[in-house]
């Protein structure tokens, strides 16, 4: 792939440029439904070459596309911290050997072919995917929790998010008996460091995405800007609003946490319209 990355990048331009995205479409849902199957499968016999049970194995729709799924919760039960991250890189190992093959027969074929067009559209979905969303373990797929057993850190986003709320609600806000979600100091530092990049990637991720897509389809982009708004932004305002004005902890100090929260997002609202 890397020798040819001068031809990679044509057939990018020709499969999800401007103009070209939407008559792509369909190979590419059809590309995504083939190689979840096949992911959703290394999780399964992943899990039962250990002795996990598999009790369940269908498919689902997700946003109105077919997408497949295996209970693999067996693994849960697994002794071995490494034969639960096996079953959890199993979908990731089986898209990669699928992408490396894909990648032999798009080398080997003729640009604009079927054949070529399905085969770079396997390579795109087995393979950039799998390493962007999959393997990431900023983002509560498998690479996650693969982390989360690597680290022996259970419930890793949560926790992680309760320490930053943690250090907010003591320095920022000076509340008085804040429990810390650990008092381990190495399992401390994982989660602020956890949560500080899980942070910065989703904001990171919510805009580069929504740009991307608003300007191949801009009606489309809005609405998944508006979803993903609601879902990771909106809602958390909302409780933030309700724990300002009911939170117990805030009795004798709610005016001032007002007072400080206005300020802060007074200061936020001043560094997106001043600095360029």
């Amino acid at each position: 792939v890397v020798a040819e990355w001068v031809r990679i990048s044509q057939s990018y331009e020709s499969a999800m440029g401007p103009g070209a995205w939407l008559t792509n479409l369909p190979v590419l849902m059809a590309a995504f439904v083939l190689i979840k199957l096949i992911h959703e499968s290394g999780h399964g016999l992943i899990c039962k070459r250990f002795g996990g049970q598999v009790p369940e194995f269908g498919t689902m729709l997700l946003v109105l596309v077919p997408a497949p799924y295996v209970d693999a919760s067996a693994a849960w039960a697994f002794s071995n911290k490494w034969q639960r991250i096996a079953v959890g890189a199993g979908g990731m190992l089986f898209e990669l050997a699928v992408a490396a093959g894909a990648a032999l027969v798009w080398r080997n074929t003729f640009d604009g072919h079927l054949v070529n067009k399905l085969a770079f559209n396997v390579m795109l979905t087995s393979g950039i995917s799998t390493i962007i969303f999959n393997a990431n373990p900023l983002m509560k797929f498998d690479g996650y929790y693969m982390l989360s057993d690597l680290l022996e850190v259970p419930n890793l986003m949560q926790r992680s998010t309760q320490a930053l709320q943690y250090h907010a609600k003591k320095y920022l806000y000076r509340l008085r008996n804040v429990e810390p979600p650990t008092t381990d100091a190495s399992e401390a530092a994982i989660l602020n460091v956890y949560g500080v990049l899980a942070l910065v990637y989703r904001v990171f991720l919510f805009f580069s995405i929504t740009l991307y897509v608003m300007g191949q389809m801009f009606a489309l982009g809005l609405i998944l800007a508006c979803w993903t708004a609601a879902m990771w932004f909106i809602l958390p305002t909302f409780k933030f609003v309700h724990w300002l004005a009911t939170g117990p902890q805030l009795s004798e100090r709610r005016g001032r946490v007002i007072l400080t929260s206005l300020v802060l997002i007074a200061l936020g609202l001043g560094l997106v319209g001043l600095v360029p």
